[in-house]
């Protein structure tokens, strides 16, 4: 058990589980990259790249010979590959190496038990997948709405109301789902106005230009200022909405299901000057 001093032990996110008996022996430094949740590109962006540059502040980079990141994915690959490390460097297995070095962030709770963006997490990834000053992609909408795509939690349950109307306004409907970083950022950076229900797509606000428009749509019972946070760094002018009650909706607001007011969003779209 790691005890951080600044959080009294009912307040631990304490997880347990029992370690395996079969490991690897590497050979030189593993650093640990993961979290609770190492399959969530949010979580992967705000909360544990920006171990990277703790680790880099004391520690040459050539002295690190592996990261274990909990469990690969496609965007983990693609971010070390954007920072020239190696796909072989990288471990999600059992191991044991000669030193091991772990990084520990204060997760003081701020804002329902998740830390707020940090300028380091923003300034790192932005650096890495920002397209080119005066980039510019006609095929890419500029006005976006976010398709909540293949997710469990925070459906929209009125969406072809909502893309129905947004439609109307010049808006364009994408779904993030199977894209690489690269193309998340340039989809994000190109759109003058994005509208979306909070979720790890978001993310990608770490690549807007300055001043665009962003509209957060909430479900009820349930509101945050993670994302406000990144749009805050680029200085976009951020708005928000809270979906209507559901009935037999889920008992925790954060994994509730979203209705959408249409009479309300378009109030909020002439407030937002989208109209």
């Amino acid at each position: 058990m790691i005890y951080e001093r600044d959080i009294s032990l009912n307040e631990l996110p304490i997880y347990g589980r029992e370690l395996s008996v079969h490991f690897t022996k590497l050979e030189g430094t593993v650093a640990y990259l993961s979290n609770g949740s190492p399959q969530i590109y949010g979580h992967w962006f705000i909360y544990t790249l920006p171990m990277l540059e703790v680790y880099w502040k004391f520690i040459d980079k050539q002295e690190i010979d592996y990261y274990y990141v909990g469990e690969i994915t496609d965007f983990k690959i693609e971010t070390f590959a954007a920072l020239g490390i190696k796909k072989e460097r990288i471990v999600d297995f059992p191991c044991q190496a000669d030193r091991a070095i772990t990084c520990i962030i204060n997760r003081k709770i701020q804002n329902g038990g998740h830390q707020y963006p940090s300028s380091l997490g923003y300034k790192l990834a932005r650096n890495l997948f920002l397209p080119k000053e005066n980039y510019s992609n006609s095929k890419y909408p500029k006005r976006l709405y976010v398709k909540r795509g293949q997710v469990k939690h925070r459906a929209v349950i009125n969406d072809h109301e909502v893309i129905e109307y947004l439609e109307n306004i010049g808006f364009e409907a994408l779904s993030m789902d199977g894209r690489t970083i690269q193309e998340e950022a340039e989809i994000f950076y190109n759109a003058d106005a994005i509208i979306s229900v909070c979720g790890s797509a978001l993310t990608n606000l770490l690549f807007i230009r300055k001043g665009i428009t962003v509209i957060e749509i909430f479900p009820f019972g349930y509101l945050d200022g993670h994302f406000y946070a990144l749009a805050n760094y680029s200085k976009a002018n951020y708005f928000y909405m809270i979906g209507e009650k559901i009935p037999n909706n889920s008992t925790i607001p954060h994994f509730s299901n979203v209705k959408v007011n249409i009479n309300k969003l378009e109030r909020i779209c002439k407030l937002a000057n989208l109209v």
